[in-house]
């Protein structure tokens, strides 16, 4: 009987040993399970650069994780008839205390070695990264698409929208609710940094966009010329807008900004197409080619 029990016991520690070390190694492993398909793109950095291959366009992309301790494991591609070529980029977890310095994950659109080597794949004219919470155009027009301009052109073409919503998440994007001050109420509720108003005219839209309180992110002359770069981004991305005003204030002194399309085409210049400012807010290049002209830079970072 003792020498059972003995027995009995050493099995015990044995189960309870191989526990312990299948939860020891579950524990070790576990974030190699958390993949995540059609990452978000928030929590993706990319490189982009084109060029010609057979007289094709061809570009390159390396992706990688913000987060050290995930990994781009797979960028699947489809090629539509369009030209339009579909990204969705797969991720996981790097298992605790591994250390990780690879590469980022690289990919050529077309890739000619490949699938697509024939002559008779379509010409790549736009590049999209399909996530579950959005979807940006990286490359268009033979242009690279900057974060910032690919979400600002996301919301502008999201048919969810409404007009006020989309001039509302266009403001956020240039950061104008940090220009001025937030005060409470006399209730303690905080009211919001800046107020859009969207009015109809004519079946035409005129935008009033007021702060509060003063300005005190930029000089006064940068501001200026921070509104004058932002209201030519809205007339070219918000449909049927043709002008607008800005009523802010400097030293408790109140003054009015009013830009229009006439404006946007002065801002732009005859060597960057003057007058056709609509037709650079359809694409994504277009944009792009805009906020280059302008030199828009955002005070804030959008992840």
């Amino acid at each position: 009987m003792k020498t059972f029990a003995v027995k009995k016991k050493g099995i015990v520690l044995i189960c309870v040993a191989v526990a312990l070390a299948a939860v020891w190694a579950c524990g070790i492993f576990f974030p190699v399970l958390q993949v995540h398909e059609a990452e978000r793109s928030g929590a993706l950095d990319w490189e982009i650069s084109g060029g010609q291959v057979n007289g094709k366009n061809s570009v390159d992309i390396s992706f990688s994780c913000f987060d050290v301790r995930r990994k781009v494991t797979e960028v699947s591609c489809l090629i539509n008839d369009d030209g339009t070529a579909c990204l969705s980029v797969t991720t996981r977890g790097i298992p605790h205390f591994a250390s990780y310095e690879e590469e980022p994950y690289r990919i050529r659109i077309p890739d000619l070695s490949g699938d697509f080597a024939d002559d008779a794949s379509p010409e790549i004219k736009k590049i999209v990264l399909e996530s579950k919470n959005d979807s940006l155009v990286l490359w268009e027009e033979e242009v690279t698409v900057d974060r910032l301009t690919a979400q600002m052109f996301a919301i502008a073409t999201d048919n969810k929208l409404s007009p006020d919503e989309k001039v509302n998440g266009l403001l956020t994007c240039f950061g104008a609710d940090s220009w001025a001050p937030q005060r409470k109420n006399p209730d303690g509720s905080f009211p919001p940094r800046f107020s859009a108003r969207l009015a109809e005219t004519a079946s035409r839209y005129d935008l009033t966009v007021a702060f509060p309180g003063d300005i005190v992110l930029y000089e006064k002359t940068d501001a200026l010329r921070e509104m004058r770069k932002c209201s030519c981004i809205l007339i070219a991305l918000i449909d049927d807008l043709d002008g607008m005003t800005w009523e802010y204030s400097f030293d408790k002194k109140k003054e009015t900004l009013r830009f229009e399309t006439s404006d946007a085409a002065a801002m732009l210049g005859p060597e960057n197409g003057g007058g056709s400012i609509k037709e650079y807010g359809k694409t994504a290049g277009g944009l792009q080619k805009v906020m280059d002209a302008i030199g828009f830079e955002p005070s804030v970072f959008i992840g």
